[in-house]
């Protein structure tokens, strides 16, 4: 009985223990994505840096390094516009960033959830020029180093839910 009972107990601690450090690490691809505007120190101009934040298990992620020149094209033209027709598309602009910001969280999300913590997480942006944005910005150096914090706030919220 004794051992059945020491078996539960190690289980229920690796639970808490992953929903920890899961939680953990989701926390800091968020802040670490967060735009300047919003309290984090991402800079941000058309979004498709954020939108190419992913997470990947056993090696950095890959994916399209550089923005379309559609996009490009169509982000110089409405530059161009009238003020009115500019704050019109500056607006369609705000919600599609944060669609992209919301697309860029899950994707790290997915990952996170078939991730066996024996294995090394990662998190990268596959924007070709994202170590330079890094090395100038320092959105995810900063993060990793308030790792503590991330884990406290994690850890407390794994006691709210009762985990």
């Amino acid at each position: 009985m004794a051992n059945a009972t020491v078996d539960e107990w190690v289980k229920e601690t690796q639970r808490r223990i992953e929903a920890v450090v899961k939680t953990a690490v989701q926390s800091v691809a968020t802040e670490s994505n967060k735009a300047v505007g919003a309290g984090g120190q991402m800079r941000v101009d058309t979004g498709f840096f954020r939108a190419s934040q992913a997470g990947q298990v056993g090696s950095m992620p890959s994916g399209e390094t550089a923005p379309d020149k559609a996009t490009a094209a169509k982000d110089k033209a409405t530059a161009a516009k009238d003020k009115a027709t500019a704050a019109k598309h500056s607006k369609a602009r705000d919600a599609e960033r944060k669609k992209a910001q919301a697309v860029a969280a899950n994707e790290v999300s997915f990952k996170l959830l078939a991730w066996d913590l024996k294995d090394p997480f990662y998190i990268g942006w596959t924007a070709n020029y994202a170590r330079y944005r890094e090395m100038h910005d320092g959105f995810l150096k900063t993060q990793t180093q308030n790792w503590q914090k991330h884990v406290d706030a994690a850890a407390a919220k794994a006691k709210a839910r009762n985990i």
